[in-house]
């Protein structure tokens, strides 16, 4: 997932961008969590676990040691 795609999005849900404005703080938060959930559907998040936190990286973690769970909004 590219950075262009995720600002894209925060943008569509947050228009000027203001963080003085709380719908727009709503907004950057869905946004993320949303670019999130299409991570973790893509296969993404499990690239950068791989990489980064499993079994093979410095980390060397299992999934389940972790307890990270994604919940969808569909």
């Amino acid at each position: 997932m590219s950075a262009p795609f995720a600002r894209s999005r925060i943008q569509s849900h947050c228009g000027a961008m203001s963080e003085k404005n709380p719908r727009c703080r709503n907004g950057v938060r869905d946004a993320l969590n949303f670019t999130l959930q299409d991570m973790w559907k893509d296969g993404t998040w499990d690239k950068i676990y791989a990489r980064w936190i499993g079994p093979g990286s410095k980390l060397n973690l299992e999934k389940s040691e972790i307890g990270f769970k994604m919940e969808i909004w569909e």
